[in-house]
């Protein structure tokens, strides 16, 4: 449940980015078990909000998530069509998909 983070050489791909006159650090210590919890590494920053793992900066908060799963947490977590049973490995892709395969706009019957 844990990311292994033995592959780091140095505490600068570990985490730690500058943003400004902001510092940004992570916990490494974090479980990861939710989705919901990818929202522990979103933090506030002057021009939008902010990864803790890479400090990219990001102009809402659920950019930033989908950003963290599927950048730094790829397939943690899979996700399932209620309408098909089609599985995906995060959210956004499943939401593009109900979008574009579920949500089609519905005819509306001519009145003439």
């Amino acid at each position: 449940d844990y990311e292994d983070y033995s592959q780091y050489q140095d505490d600068s791909q570990m985490g730690l980015g500058n943003n400004g006159d902001q510092n940004i650090h992570y916990d490494k210590d974090i479980e990861v078990r939710t989705p919901e919890d990818l929202l522990k590494f979103v933090l506030p920053g002057d021009s939008g909000f902010v990864c803790s793992y890479c400090a990219k900066v990001f102009p809402n908060k659920r950019d930033v998530r989908n950003h963290l799963e599927s950048i730094h947490f790829p397939n943690y977590f899979t996700y399932s069509c209620e309408q098909c049973g089609k599985e995906f490995k995060s959210l956004n892709s499943r939401n593009i998909h109900m979008t574009r395969n579920h949500n089609k706009p519905k005819k509306i019957a001519s009145m003439f």
